[in-house]
Parts: C-alpha cells; sequence; structure tokens
C-alpha cells in the first residue's frame, strides 16, 4: 500500500455530536423558542435531508459546479417548517448554520493516527464534499491530508467507479496500491470491486450503530 484514502463524514469527523453542538451554541443567543427543540434530532434530521438528496445525485455522469452548500442549504431549509422555525431563523442564520458542516471535529483518534500514517503513506480525504469545505475542515479538525479528493475535483460522487478510479489516476497509483478506509459498508464495496484494498472502521453514528 501507497497512499490510504478516507472517507470523512462519519469515519475522520464526528458530524452527529460537532452540528449538535454548534445548534446548541448558536440558539443560546437567539430567540427563546429555540430551548424547545431537540438539537440532536435536529442534527440526524438533517444528515437523514443530505442521504436522501444524495440518492438522487447522478452516478454515470459527470458532475460540474457541484456546491455540498447548496445541498446542505436545501435540507436545511426543508427542516424549518418541521421544526416551526420559519419566523425565527433569518436569512443571515441560514447561510451561517449552513456553515456548519465546515467547521466539524474529528474522532478522538483521527487527528493522531493521521499525523502517524502521513509519515508512510500518501494520505488524502475522498470524500461527497468540495474542495473548499475539506480545506476548512482540514484546518479545522488538524487533519494533515497531502491531497484533497471532492465531488468537484473529480467531477463525481461516490460510490461511482470513476470517483475511485480518477483519484488513482491522478496519484499515478494502481488501485491495489490504495487503501479506502471507511465507515461505510457501502462505500467499501465499491471500491473493493475496483481492486482497491479496504478498512472498515466501525463508528456509532454509521451503518446502524453499533460503537
Amino acid at each position: 500500500v501507497k497512499a490510504i484514502l478516507f472517507d470523512v463524514f462519519g469515519t475522520v469527523v464526528d458530524w452527529e455530536s460537532g452540528i449538535t453542538r454548534q445548534l446548541q451554541k448558536h440558539a443560546e443567543s437567539r430567540d427563546a423558542r429555540l430551548s424547545r427543540v431537540d438539537w440532536l434530532t435536529f442534527a440526524r434530521d438533517w444528515r437523514k435531508g443530505f442521504w436522501a438528496a444524495a440518492a438522487t445525485f447522478p452516478r454515470n455522469q459527470d458532475i460540474e459546479d457541484f456546491n455540498i452548500d447548496d445541498v446542505h442549504r436545501r435540507c436545511l431549509e426543508e427542516l424549518i417548517p418541521k421544526y416551526a422555525l420559519e419566523d425565527v431563523w433569518t436569512e443571515a442564520d441560514i447561510h451561517e448554520i449552513t456553515q456548519f458542516w465546515h467547521y466539524l471535529k474529528g474522532w478522538p483518534d483521527s487527528s493522531p493516527a493521521l499525523h502517524r500514517l502521513r509519515e508512510h503513506y500518501i494520505m488524502s480525504p475522498c470524500a461527497n464534499g468540495t474542495l473548499r469545505l475539506l480545506i476548512d475542515m482540514a484546518i479545522h479538525a488538524d487533519l494533515p491530508w497531502h491531497a484533497i479528493f471532492t465531488s468537484d475535483v473529480v467531477h463525481a460522487f461516490k460510490p461511482a467507479p470513476r470517483f475511485y478510479l480518477r483519484a488513482a489516476r491522478l496519484l499515478r497509483l494502481q488501485p491495489r496500491e490504495i487503501l479506502m478506509v471507511a465507515a461505510h459498508a457501502y462505500d467499501l464495496a465499491a471500491a473493493r470491486a475496483l481492486g482497491f484494498r479496504t478498512c472498515y472502521v466501525r463508528r456509532g453514528t454509521e451503518d446502524g450503530g453499533g460503537g
């Protein structure tokens, strides 16, 4: 193995506690009506909305001008009437909250492990996100990548084969020389079918939980 690619959301960063914590902090200085919202449930609903949107992403064609912030915002706006927040959040609030995904913290073992591994392997995220989001996250969570492969870089969405294969081509490596790490079985199954080596990381928020 010469390079290791990582899924990010749920595998490297803890989106659930990160989004919940930021929502709670944001609510503290706002309308008192926000105190009745269960922000953990809200965060989970927001993530479910993203998965539903992701299911509609094209798999067999190149994508252009992808911005994950737009997807996160649409999913957020769909939750506003469900939680009766129409008269609570302003346009500025919605914009600020959409950016919360840029500033997630890693799981406690993520940054230390990545720093050790980067001494021996080429390290890169392999994520259905955008370059700017992954840069912000890397700075905020101390994720020492050598490169960054995202949907707007390789013009594809996982688990489309072209995503993994384009990342391998840009690294000038064969799939068998790359280890794909993820907390999602579907991600690893897609990579394995192309000849990548794979490693499953069990996280409590992914694939049904279980710690």
